[in-house]
C-alpha cells in the first residue's frame, strides 16, 4: 500500500522476499535481511530504502521498480543468482552503499537522470556499476575486481567524474562506455 514504512525489523530464512511492497512513498529503513531468496522488493513511486544490511542472499539484495526512488547507507553483501542492488526508474539516487560479492551486478540502475554517488563495490560476477539511460551522473564511485567491465555506462548526456575503478578480471575492461 502507498505511505508503507518497515523499520527496525529482522527478516531471516525467508523463502521469498524479505519485503516485498507494492505502494508509492514506501521506506524501508535500519532492517536486516539475512539468508533469504531476495532481501527488499518495491514497486512504486518515490521508495525509500534507507540504512539496511542485506546478507545472503539466493536471488537479490535490493529490488527497486518506479521513479524517484532513494537506496542510500544500505550495506549488501553475499548475493548468489542476482544484483546487489537493481533500480529501474526516472529520477533515482543510488548514493553510500556498500555491495560486496555479488553473482551479477554489484549496482545495477536503469532510467533517466539517476545519480549514482560515493558507492564502494567489490567483487562481483558482471558489472560491479552498471547504469543506462539519459542524463546520469555516476560520481565519486570506487569498485574493483569484477568479471565483466568495472563499469558500464550507456545513454546520452551522462556524467562520469572521480571514480576509483580497478582489478577487472581477466580479460574484463575497467570501463565500458557506449551511447
Amino acid at each position: 500500500g502507498d505511505d508503507a514504512t518497515f523499520t527496525k525489523c529482522v527478516v531471516r530464512s525467508a523463502n521469498s522476499d524479505g519485503v516485498f511492497i507494492r505502494g508509492r512513498y514506501a521506506t524501508v529503513s535500519k532492517s536486516t535481511f539475512r539468508g533469504c531468496y531476495s532481501g527488499i522488493t518495491i514497486e512504486g513511486l518515490g521508495a525509500a530504502v534507507i540504512r539496511n544490511r542485506v546478507t545472503n542472499m539466493d536471488d537479490r539484495g535490493i529490488e527497486i521498480d518506479g521513479d524517484d526512488a532513494e537506496v542510500s547507507k544500505n550495506t549488501v553483501k553475499v548475493i548468489e543468482d542476482g544484483n546487489g542492488i537493481d533500480v529501474d526508474g526516472d529520477r533515482t539516487l543510488v548514493s553510500r552503499n556498500t555491495v560486496v560479492n555479488t553473482d551479477e551486478d554489484c549496482i545495477t540502475v536503469q532510467g533517466n537522470d539517476a545519480a549514482i554517488v560515493r558507492n564502494r563495490c567489490m567483487a562481483s560476477g558482471d558489472s560491479c556499476i552498471d547504469v543506462s539511460g539519459r542524463g546520469a551522473t555516476v560520481e565519486k564511485n570506487t569498485a574493483s575486481m569484477s568479471d565483466s567491465a568495472v563499469m558500464e555506462v550507456s545513454g546520452d548526456n551522462f556524467r562520469i567524474v572521480g571514480n576509483k575503478l580497478s582489478l577487472a578480471v581477466d580479460d574484463a575492461d575497467g570501463m565500458d562506455i557506449s551511447s
